[in-house]
């Protein structure tokens, strides 16, 4: 744990240095979270905003997958007023396994992050999201690079946000 700390503080202070005022974090799970807690513990309030995407990493049943979900509502609530946690979903193929998690999500006012790059997966993104979401969330979808002109469109017709 140790030298977790001593490496988020070096970071913190060569960000800070840099004239940064926020960082985000594209992966955060529990190991993460636990030191970022630590270190909120042991020296007080961060001197740098940090916003954090919260992992949910594809598991055999519905259940699994939204027992992840809930876990970032929950955070959502705990940190709402010092750290937006959001979350992506990385490795999920279908609508199948997509569908329930994002309509849980958006429910909840989580922003989704999709990790999507060939135009099918592009479309794949961009379909469950309309399905399955409430406009104005400002969902996202990262690594967008190879969208068709018909999904771009689709994408600011929506309202999704292509992060490439």
């Amino acid at each position: 744990m140790e030298e977790k700390l001593d490496a988020l503080r070096a970071a913190f202070k060569a960000y800070i240095a840099a004239g940064y005022t926020g960082i985000v974090e594209m992966a955060m799970d529990e190991n993460a979270l636990e030191a970022l807690q630590e270190l909120q513990r042991r020296d007080g309030q961060f001197t740098i905003r940090l916003a954090a995407y919260w992992i949910i990493a594809p598991s055999e049943t519905e259940e699994e997958n939204l027992k992840q979900v809930h876990r970032a509502i929950e955070l959502q609530k705990q940190f709402n007023a010092a750290t937006s946690l959001t979350f992506r979903i990385v490795g999920i193929k279908t609508a199948k396994m997509l569908d329930p998690v994002v309509r849980t999500a958006d429910a909840a006012g989580l922003q989704c992050a999709l990790h999507a790059i060939s135009d099918s997966a592009i479309k794949l993104a961009i379909n469950i999201l309309e399905k399955n979401s409430r406009p104005g969330r400002r969902h996202r979808i990262e690594h967008l690079e190879l969208a068709s002109l018909e999904d771009a469109k689709r994408l600011g017709q929506l309202g999704i946000i292509a992060s490439v």
